[in-house]
């Protein structure tokens, strides 16, 4: 993440997620309020969103 992190930026993880291993596709971070409300699903994933801030996340990798 840190390598993703350097080469896109910030604002970029948040827009298109975040590549983690063994996840067959990019982490969403974020889920903006859809321009149509005709989805109900996209609609509703976007409702349940909620914020967390948090000062720091210990992440450790094992082998």
């Amino acid at each position: 993440m840190r390598q993703q992190l350097d080469q896109v930026g910030t604002l970029d993880l948040i827009r298109h997620g975040v590549e983690v291993l063994g996840l067959p596709k990019a982490l969403k971070l974020a889920e903006f309020k859809p321009a149509f409300g005709l989805n109900p699903q996209v609609l509703a994933r976007y409702n349940a969103n909620r914020l967390r801030v948090v000062r720091q996340v210990r992440y450790a990798f094992q082998e």
